[in-house]
C-alpha cells in the first residue's frame, strides 16, 4: 500500500495517473470521481470529496485532488485509508488500489 505523508495543517495537493495495463493513459473525459479519507482501523469519515466543491478534478488521464489548510488542520494526526472511485461515462465503476495518509503533527500552528 502507498503512503502519502503530509503535516497538519498543510494544504495536499495530489495526482493520480489512469493507464491500462499497458501504461497507456486511459481518457477520463466524461467521467466523475469521488474521494473518501476515513479513519483507520474505523468507518469513521474525516472527508468527502462530494461535500467540497473543488476538492477532485479531472483533466485528460489524471484526477487532481486539492484539500485546502484549513480542512488539512481539522485532521487528526495518524495513518488514514483512501482511495477514489471512478464512474466512467458508459456507467462503469472502477475503485483505485488503498492508499495511506499519513498526517503528521505540525509544530507551527494557531493553539
Amino acid at each position: 500500500m502507498k503512503t502519502f505523508s503530509i503535516k497538519r495543517g498543510d494544504t495536499w495537493r495530489q495526482s493520480f495517473e489512469n493507464e491500462d495495463d499497458d501504461g497507456k493513459p486511459i481518457v477520463l473525459t466524461g467521467s466523475s470521481a469521488w474521494f473518501q479519507l476515513r479513519e483507520k482501523g474505523s468507518d469513521r469519515v474525516l472527508l468527502d470529496s462530494s461535500e467540497v466543491e473543488g476538492m477532485l478534478r479531472i483533466d485528460n488521464s489524471t484526477v487532481y485532488l486539492e484539500v485546502s489548510a484549513q480542512l488539512m488542520a481539522a485532521l487528526p494526526v495518524g495513518k488514514h485509508l483512501f482511495d477514489i472511485e471512478t464512474t466512467y461515462p458508459d456507467g462503469t465503476v472502477l475503485t483505485s488500489e488503498t492508499y495511506a495518509l499519513k498526517v503528521i503533527k505540525d509544530v507551527t500552528r494557531t493553539l
